[in-house]
């Protein structure tokens, strides 16, 4: 295995950017792969961990086995994910107990930026796709009222369920692994364990689920974008705006409820007896738009220097 020192860096920068972006339910990982240029061999090295290296491992070909895998690529990918990850963990935490309007805010700008560019670039003159797109934000917007659907932390096949799923939300480009962990009522207790590393052992069953789900579901990914590349990305960006109802800031859940409650500012101020952070709300969102504009900006720039 050759190791380019600065490809490396380059490919754990990238990824310590998916990472961050993971953290947030707002914008996909999968997203900022695609915009960073790093998503077609992202998925070509989950994918190589199928039945044949599994043969090889399980039958003592072990040599075979680790020629297969892309190190060059998988080390630094994952050191710059980790890092990514824990590095913006303890900010949101921070953030989520002491100005929840203000990282919801922030939430909502990254979803709105992010169904932009999806429309931007896949949006087409074809019927069948806008009625998927439609689908989506209908069914997300009744998801996102359904207060019943929070599992239970401290359930380990619960745990295991949502990181299955979270994670193939991950590597799906346009919706966040976090978002769908916010839709499942588990984003904040596995945020507040994910920013204390004393606290990581808990999410044993969470981390089980999030293998089994990215080792199963990144081929069935594979195949779904070859073959319906469009129709797919059309639903997940009418899911992504029928969810700006879940993240809208000023949002308040009664201690030991499930019911949330959707506020005018002013209002959440007064049942909260908080401050309801409006500026600081909309510089927020508009802070988090700015962000994604620049990475998508500069990586296009950089692609058409390529192509010229």
């Amino acid at each position: 295995m050759s190791i380019n020192i600065k490809q490396s860096i380059v490919i754990a920068a990238k990824a310590l950017v998916m990472g961050a972006a993971d953290t947030v339910p707002g914008v996909s990982g999968g997203t900022i792969a695609i915009l960073t240029g790093i998503y077609q061999r992202l998925i070509l090295m989950i994918t190589s961990f199928d039945h044949i290296w599994f043969k090889l491992v399980f039958t003592g070909k072990f040599k075979q086995a680790i020629n297969k895998i892309d190190w060059a690529f998988l080390i630094p990918f994952f050191i710059g994910i980790g890092s990514g990850v824990l590095l913006l963990a303890k900010v949101v935490d921070y953030l989520l107990e002491y100005y929840p309007p203000v990282i919801w805010a922030g939430f909502c700008g990254l979803l709105i930026i992010s169904s932009f560019y999806l429309l931007k670039q896949y949006a087409r003159k074809r019927p069948f796709e806008w009625i998927l797109f439609v689908s989506g934000i209908v069914f997300a917007t009744w998801l996102s009222f359904q207060s019943g659907i929070s599992l239970d932390f401290n359930n380990p096949l619960h745990l295991f369920l949502a990181g299955s799923i979270a994670i193939c939300a991950m590597i799906l480009p346009g919706i966040s692994g976090s978002f769908i962990l916010l839709l499942l009522g588990l984003y904040e207790p596995v945020i507040e364990r994910v920013a204390n590393p004393s606290q990581l052992l808990e999410l044993w069953p969470f981390m089980l689920g999030a293998l089994f789900g990215i080792l199963s579901f990144s081929h069935l990914l594979k195949w779904l974008l070859n073959k319906f590349e469009h129709l797919l990305m059309m639903l997940l960006t009418g899911f992504i705006i029928g969810a700006l109802v879940k993240v809208w800031p000023w949002q308040f859940t009664a201690p030991h409820s499930l019911n949330t409650t959707w506020y005018l500012p002013q209002q959440y101020a007064e049942v909260t007896q908080t401050d309801h952070f409006l500026f600081s709300s909309i510089i927020s969102c508009l802070l988090t738009m700015s962000i994604v504009f620049a990475i998508s900006y500069y990586f296009a720039i950089k692609s058409n220097k390529k192509t010229n």
